[in-house]
């Protein structure tokens, strides 16, 4: 059996896909913020945010077996160590460990948003640093 590297796509092709689905996710905030404007109004933009996020992450990688729009784009799905589709429990943890910060970015305490800023910062950085670096170039999501 191949090692798991082997199954990883090239770090230039991960970022672009990324790059591709903050895009989606953004334009999916748009459409949810003007919905949860009128509808919840107490509920902040970063919150908001972060369900946008864990809806298209989760929504994509269950239904579109591992494939966000981005992975599409540029031809690349995930799956897991084993080699098979992801289980559902797999794209809730996923989808939640990258989506996190922004929940907490939307707290009406400041240091609680301060410690949303900095787990998001810690989790981009640790993110570069193992895609770029790791032997396996897996990161904290995978």
């Amino acid at each position: 059996m191949p090692s798991t590297s082997s199954f990883t796509a090239e770090p230039g092709k991960r970022l672009w896909a990324g790059g591709f689905d903050f895009l989606a996710v953004c334009v999916l905030f748009l459409v949810l913020g003007v919905t949860f404007e009128k509808v919840y109004p107490h509920y902040s933009g970063w919150l908001v945010f972060a369900i946008a996020s864990f809806a298209y992450h989760f929504v994509c990688l269950v239904v579109r077996e591992g494939r966000t729009l981005g992975k599409t784009a540029i031809d690349i799905c995930v799956i897991s160590s084993n080699g098979q589709h992801l289980s559902t429990s797999q794209c809730v943890l996923r989808a939640g460990v990258r989506t996190l910060p922004f929940v907490f970015l939307g707290a009406k305490d400041p240091f609680v948003a301060l410690f949303g800023a900095v787990l998001l910062l810690a989790l981009v950085l640790s993110e570069f640093y193992l895609l770029e670096r790791s032997l396996s170039r897996q990161t904290v999501a995978d």
